[in-house]
């Protein structure tokens, strides 16, 4: 009979922040000093229970969400969870006839995820710039003056510090059976030395105008050390530590690189007006420590899909480089750490050197392991940005944002365990070019009847199914018409100062050769595992001004 299956959540979140704020600003004579001080403090709250059944006697049970009286198996279960942040915090801000500039702040922030002697820590951070714009001999150029009226260098450096989540500090326990009765057992293994992951950030960079501020340009240089990153650091499996793991401060990483703005008024006319302004960034990520044993570094394995490597980007993918289809009898092959050609007999699940791509016959048998993995792509960008325009005919307004992305690649576990999943049901539309002929050249591998994990190597990143994270995103997209203010103050007898209509897109559309839903969507280890795209969300309305 059929089998259905019914389930009903419950969930609560509760969340309060107090935030408070103490500015004092004085000027004297070409001093300005503007003082900021204030403290915030969060507290977080989330709980759940859940009933579901399986196996219902009816669909009726199913269009009325109900669990009771169905005749079906019944489940329950729920979860809570609680967190909390609080920080102190101070600015000062120091320019001396607003042509030179110094800033200095100080943070002390406290989360709940340390344990109570290392919960809070202190982050500095000061900046200086200097608009050499303002300089007699600028002023005294009329070159200069004309063309870079506006020109201002500045530098920083600031530590901050990371939110870890969760209570990696605490030893917890949960239910485990006892023999044939409910008991307790260690499920994670806590660490009360753990620290704030740090990131100190350096910045370097300068401040165009041009042609009287109608056009500007920005450069930046920035690095970015990261100090203290909690990783899961692995443990022998003898051990008996739950998940084989134990988090500790044992990473360090650097990101840098540099960024550009530009934008300005490309046309100003008293009736048309066109206005663009750019943003592009480029970044190099790479980890500079691991935890070492015996003073050899180590590499660690998060999961199955990346790898923690010292010199690599964070969670490079890393799995096996796929070679493509026997063309003969169908089978996938690989490459080896040697560059040999591996044929998977699907037959029986071994692995036999092959002679090339065309070639049924099996060679000596071999196997192919964590030796045998490489480096599939970075799982984070190495440049992003974005374009906006801003579009104006008298009374009538256009405006669109095009955001970008790329450099990375992402793992389709989705078309990896569910579009491929070769049990024929919720396929995509690729298992149609599996193979069914010798001689024929395709990329998916024959169908064999319950062994779709073994083929699609289920768990395991594969070049098959890694592809490019590139995409181009009409992020906004926005038309308007705005009332003459002056027309419209004399017919409401001056209630009403502006009026606006306007009819607005968002997450139109997206270029991008990924065949996923939303290459975006993608986790920070570069894996798509059932993502669900951005929403994309259409609306209009006015805007009054009284």
């Amino acid at each position: 009979g059929a089998v259905g299956s019914v389930t009903n959540t419950s969930q609560n979140i509760w969340r309060w922040v107090l935030q408070n704020y103490l500015n004092y600003n004085k000027s004297f004579g070409r001093h300005n000093i503007y003082v900021t001080a204030g403290q915030e403090a969060q507290k977080d709250q989330s709980r759940f229970i859940q009933g579901s059944l399986q196996q219902i006697s009816d669909p009726f049970f199913i269009g009325r969400n109900l669990i009771s009286g169905s005749g079906g198996l019944q489940f329950a279960g729920g979860g809570f969870g609680r967190s909390g942040f609080q920080s102190l915090f101070a600015r000062v801000n120091y320019d001396f006839a607003n042509k030179y500039f110094i800033q200095a702040t100080v943070r002390r922030d406290g989360q709940s995820s340390l344990a109570p002697e290392n919960r809070f820590g202190l982050f500095p951070g000061f900046s200086a710039g200097w608009r050499i714009s303002q300089e007699k001999f600028w002023e005294n150029s009329p070159f200069l003056k004309e063309w870079f009226n506006e020109v201002k260098l500045k530098t920083s450096y600031a530590v901050v510090g990371n939110q870890i989540g969760g209570f990696p500090y605490l030893s917890t326990f949960g239910s485990a059976a006892y023999g044939n009765l409910p008991g307790l057992a260690p499920n994670l293994v806590g660490n009360r030395a753990l620290q704030w992951e740090q990131n100190k950030k350096y910045d370097v960079g300068i401040e165009i105008g041009l042609k009287g501020g109608r056009y500007n340009i920005g450069i930046d240089w920035f690095l970015n050390d990261l100090d203290k990153l909690v990783l899961a650091v692995p443990t022998p499996n003898s051990a008996g530590i739950p998940g084989n793991a134990i988090s500790q401060n044992i990473g360090t990483a650097r990101n840098r690189g540099w960024e550009f703005t530009a934008g300005g008024d490309i046309i100003r006319k008293k009736d048309f007006t066109w206005n663009m302004s750019w943003n592009h960034t480029i970044i190099d990520n790479k980890i500079t420590s691991l935890y070492s044993i015996g003073g050899v570094p180590v590499n660690s394995i998060p999961g199955t899909y990346n790898l923690l490597e010292v010199g690599s980007s964070l969670n490079i993918l890393w799995g096996l480089p796929y070679a493509g289809v026997n063309t003969a009898n169908g089978n996938p092959m690989y490459y080896n750490a040697a560059g040999r050609l591996v044929q998977h007999n699907i037959a029986n699940g071994a692995y036999y050197f092959a002679n090339n791509l065309n070639d049924p016959t099996f060679g000596a048998q071999t196997s192919l392991g964590i030796a045998d993995r490489r480096n599939l792509g970075l799982s984070l960008p190495t440049f992003f940005g974005g374009i906006n325009n801003s579009f104006r005919y008298k009374n009538f307004g256009v405006e669109f944002l095009i955001r970008y992305s790329g450099g990375n690649k992402i793992m389709n576990i989705t078309r990896q365990e569910a579009l491929l999943s070769q049990n024929f049901h919720n396929n995509g539309k690729e298992i149609l070019d599996r193979w069914a002929t010798p001689g024929q050249v395709t990329n998916v591998p024959r169908a064999v009847q319950g062994q779709g994990n073994a083929i699609n190597q289920n768990g395991l990143a594969i070049s098959r199914f890694v592809e490019p994270g590139d995409f181009i995103r009409l992020q906004n997209l926005v038309f308007s018409y705005t009332m003459n203010s002056q027309q419209l103050s004399e017919k409401t007898n001056g209630y009403i100062k502006s009026l606006k209509f306007f009819v607005q897109g968002q997450n139109l559309f997206v270029w991008t050769k990924y065949s996923g839903l939303d290459p975006e969507n993608a986790s920070q280890a570069g894996q798509d595992n059932a993502v669900t795209p951005q929403l994309r969300i259409f609306s209009t309305g006015i805007n009054v001004g009284f």
